[in-house]
């Protein structure tokens, strides 16, 4: 039987004082009524029949269907989706809001809360609070007296799960009862109501969603009497001004670093580069390239060929278990995870403490392909809803069946190849079939097959979208595989490790990955497919058993599985790899090849995944290796240095496809997208900002309003695209990345006079050096060539041209080290960041910028410093022979060949329909109206 706890009077009464009752007034009937009892700060249990009937009810959101006696009210705080706020009832109910924290504070007074639920006869499905903070706990407190009615919470006990899930496993859990008054749960483990006795259940739950700040709005202090009230001196004491950015008498309309040029310097050193941690990797590749650099080769062999004897020991002693699970198995799940050391694989979790243990439990019982992603921690996360209900599956299944078969057509030459490996599938048990129509159940979703040539090869694509399936799939979690960047930056981090040893690498990749882990026994009325067999002339359906390539779930089921693989191996075996799909890229010390290599190899047998060993893909370590369509070149790790670029075959391909694009000047959208897939497999992080700007471009167009026609910033995107993939230089990826350079440029203009167009520059190591500096006056041919005769001011071009000069000038410095690039002209800076002008001269800068960034390997961040701040300020307004910075003089850089290189790369630039000397002087004008907008 329930028990409602005891509440200290002397605690209530004193809690009661501290709430100022004056403070709200209303009529409500449930306001007046608690009112009273802050007033008479005298509480009897009894109140609550009275407030139930006087409070609104909502629609609970997780509650059995609504009926009468069902009564529900929230107070104060929410989280949806990221967004948090006040309650509506906390504003509407706020003496209301008060009485029941004052309750709940007496009842539980360990308990942190930010919303407080009222419950009457309330039952609640099964289901997790994943907007409470995450090291919180709810607080369920009795109001009343009934028999039984406890919560079941998962992983307390033995008690099986009261209201198992189609698509999600629930572990084992336990009944926390009301019998000793409140209990504490924690709100993210699975949960329900369990069944109770008596006519009235009166609950409350308290719940925290986290420690959060608050936003207080309110009038400046020489403004608002507010401040001189006694509440404004509470609020002040509270929130005192120091913590404000602006506590003026009236709002200022910009705020900026207005020190000396030398303290600016000073402050930009101090801040470093925003991306010195572009390479932040996985703690556990990093764990494993430390456990390489403090270990000797010999050391580094004994530990792994340790854990080997450790496990194939323990392997051999669950056999017996290992047949056990099996054979309580469905068979099919059975047959496809028959090579698998299941029992081995959880016990190694478990005594390395990997995070998601509970894997096991979804590849034991097979993948589910529709329903909620699982909540695991280990990835990122986020949220996209179905689009399709299971409640009326039914009622739509049926007519998409009959859809999906109608499109099931022949498509050619592939249709040989899809039937033969449909047939393929059928002798591995990893699909079932041909079925029949009739023999489908009534909610069955059937999904297109086809094949896709990629080369010489045409892929078999499960269209589960098509079918419906994945419409009916809602993603908690996004996973993040390991793609070309982490794998730069894992050589990196394993470089500066070990400075002056040679580095190898090779990748692994599992043989038919996704058929090695079974489809659950509930989604297999959802794994049907249909493909056209060209020798019956007729579709025919299978049902597969093994995961299919094209559902949602499957990915993220899959990707969720060989991360403790990757993991396993990082932690235990100190392998320094990555993990991206099925591929395994992984890298070694030379000296460590051989029981590197025997290592992974043993590590993917022992736990029973299958790996290509002798095809095309099964390679040796080596200098120079391929994986995820890149190349990587390691022949000079031990000088700190490793490049990577696209395989040729793949830009080829790409070329001859923009080549023609740019010849007819169309790209439908069905085009467009496809090339937007080609460009993103091609990894465009290897040829810099120019082919993300194209990207970018490609897309715009593919969303716009569908004019196929190419031409404007598309077309300029896409020949610098070109050029970049045949020109091909490979990215070069150097030890010493993360030491940036300062630069500050700028410049002046004032026409008429003899110093009428200057150009200033300074450059900074991060050690605090000051390394050069140029200072020069443009000529009458290069202002004219800037379109001075044509327009009131050419400052934006001048400013630009600083910078891009100073570039060329100190490329051999900045050549694959990152730089913070400092201008004081915001038009240069919103160019330089976009990489699009919206002139000619500003199209041909900002190309010309591109190519450079590409050509010399130059990573910028673009950054505004104050004029008055601005180091580069004095040698572009004079003539500066020397200057001194820091304590540091130097003398002044001759940069007239950089000039020259840059004026003729401006004038060489192609810039379409356009030329920098063929402008109008109209477009002039329109053009210096742009910039100074």
């Amino acid at each position: 039987m329930s028990r409602p706890p005891a509440i200290d009077p002397r605690l209530f009464a004193t809690l009661c004082d501290a709430c100022d009752v004056g403070a709200f007034t209303s009529n409500e009937p449930a306001e007046i009524l608690s009112a009273s009892m802050l007033k008479s700060k005298v509480f009897d249990y009894a109140f609550f029949n009275q407030l139930f009937e006087l409070l609104p009810a909502e629609v609970p959101a997780r509650a059995s269907a609504h009926d009468p006696n069902i009564h529900t009210f929230t107070t104060g705080a929410y989280v949806r989706g990221g967004v948090h706020g006040a309650r509506r009832n906390f504003d509407n109910f706020p003496e209301t809001s008060a009485i029941l924290a004052i309750i709940l504070r007496c009842a539980a007074p360990e308990a942190t809360i930010t919303s407080i639920a009222l419950l009457r006869n309330q039952s609640t499905f099964l289901h997790r609070d994943l907007n409470n903070a995450l090291d919180s706990v709810n607080v369920a407190v009795p109001l009343s007296t009934f028999g039984n009615g406890g919560i079941w919470v998962a992983g307390l006990g033995d008690c099986a799960c009261p209201q198992p899930l189609d698509d999600v496993p629930v572990r084992s859990g336990g009944v926390l009862t009301f019998d000793s008054g409140p209990v504490v749960f924690d709100s993210h483990q699975w949960h329900c109501t369990m069944p109770w006795t008596g006519v009235g259940r009166l609950t409350a739950h308290a719940r925290n969603h986290g420690a959060r700040d608050i936003l207080v709005s309110f009038e400046l202090p020489s403004t608002d009497p507010f401040w001189s009230a006694d509440a404004g001196v509470v609020v002040s004491q509270a929130c005192p001004f120091s913590w404000c950015n602006a506590g003026f008498a009236a709002s200022p309309k910009g705020l900026s670093y207005l020190g000396l040029p030398e303290e600016f310097v000073k402050a930009a050193m101090a801040a470093g580069h925003p991306c010195k941690n572009e390479f932040a990797l996985p703690q556990a590749i990093q764990h494993a390239i430390d456990a390489n650099a403090r270990r000797e080769s010999a050391d580094l062999a004994k530990n792994r060929a340790l854990f080997f004897r450790k496990w194939a020991a323990r392997a051999k002693e669950l056999e017996p278990d290992e047949a056990k699970l099996k054979a309580n198995m469905p068979s099919h799940i059975a047959s496809i995870l028959a090579p698998k050391k299941l029992l081995l694989w959880r016990e190694i979790m478990v005594d390395l403490e990997y995070p998601d243990v509970s894997v096991f439990d979804e590849v034991v019982q097979g993948f589910s392909l529709t329903g909620n992603t699982p909540v695991t921690s280990i990835f990122p996360p986020t949220f996209k809803p179905a689009k399709r209900s299971y409640a009326d599956l039914e009622s739509w299944a049926t007519e998409l069946r009959a859809q999906v078969l109608a499109k099931c057509k022949p498509q050619g030459e592939e249709d040989e190849v899809v039937h033969t490996k449909t047939l393929d599938e059928r002798k591995k048990g990893w699909a079932r079939g041909p079925i029949r129509m009739e023999d489908l159940p009534a909610d069955a979703l059937v999904s297109r097959r086809f094949g896709l040539k990629q080369g010489p090869k045409t892929r078999l694509i499960d269209d589960l979208t098509m079918g419906g399936v994945n419409e009916l799939v809602n993603v908690h979690e996004s996973p993040k595989p390991h793609g070309p960047d982490i794998v730069a930056g894992m050589l990196l981090a394993f470089m500066r490790a070990v400075p002056g040893i040679h580095l190898q690498g090779r990748a692994y990749d599992l043989r038919s990955a996704y058929r090695q882990l079974p489809v659950s026994l509930r989604s297999l009325r959802h794994s049907f497919v249909a493909h056209w067999n060209s020798h019956s002339g007729k579709a025919e359906i299978d049902q597969l058993l093994a995961l299919p390539f094209g559902a949602s779930r499957s990915v993220y089921g899959f990707l969720r599985v060989v991360t403790s693989v990757w993991w396993i191996g990082c932690k235990a075996l100190s392998l320094v790899w990555s993990v991206f799909f099925d591929d395994f890229v992984t890298a070694s010390r030379q000296v460590d090849v051989r029981h590197t290599e025997a290592a992974a190899t043993a590590r993917f047998k022992l736990l029973g995944w299958e790996y290509d060993e002798c095809d095309e893909k099964a390679t040796e370590f080596s200098d120079v290796f391929k994986a995820l369509g890149v190349s990587y070149n390691l022949t000079s790790t031990e000088h700190g240095q490793v490049m990577l670029s696209n395989t040729p075959s793949r830009i080829e391909e790409l070329v001859q496809v923009i080549s023609g694009v740019l010849e007819s000047k169309i790209l439908p959208r069905a085009a467009a997208l496809r090339l937007r897939g080609r460009m993103q497999f091609c990894d465009s992080f290897l040829f810099g900002r120019a082919s993300r700007l194209c990207l970018q471009a490609v897309t715009k167009h593919a969303y716009d309003d569908g004019d196929p026609t190419v031409h404007g910033d598309l077309w300029d995107a896409l020949n610098r695209y070109k050029e970049c993939l045949q020109v091909s230089r490979p990215h070069v990826v150097h030890a010493s990345y993360n030491d940036p350079f300062y630069l500050f440029t700028d410049a002046c203009y004032e026409p008429g006079s003899t110093w009428c167009a200057g150009l200033g520059a300074a450059l900074f190591s991060s050690s605090g050096e000051f390394c050069a500096f140029f200072s020069f006056c443009l000529d009458a041919t290069g202002r004219e060539a800037l379109g001075e005769k044509h327009k009131k001011t050419i400052i934006f071009e001048l400013e630009f041209l600083a910078l891009v000069i100073a570039l060329v000038h100190w490329k051999a410095r900045l050549t694959n080290r990152p730089c913070v690039a400092y201008l004081d002209n915001n038009s240069t800076r919103d160019v330089a960041i976009s990489g699009r002008g919206r002139n000619p001269t500003a199209k041909a800068l900002a190309a010309v910028l591109l190519a450079l960034e590409d050509a010399g390997e130059v990573r910028c961040w673009y950054a505004r410093v104050p004029s008055p701040s601005n180091i580069a300020d004095l040698p572009s307004r004079e003539l500066c022979s020397t200057m001194t910075v820091l304590g540091q003089t130097r003398h002044v850089d001759d940069a007239s060949a950089a000039l020259s290189s840059t004026r003729k790369k401006v004038v060489s630039t192609p810039v379409r329909h356009e030329t920098l000397q063929g402008a109008s002087e109209a477009g002039a004008h329109n053009q210096s109206a742009d910039l100074e907008q």
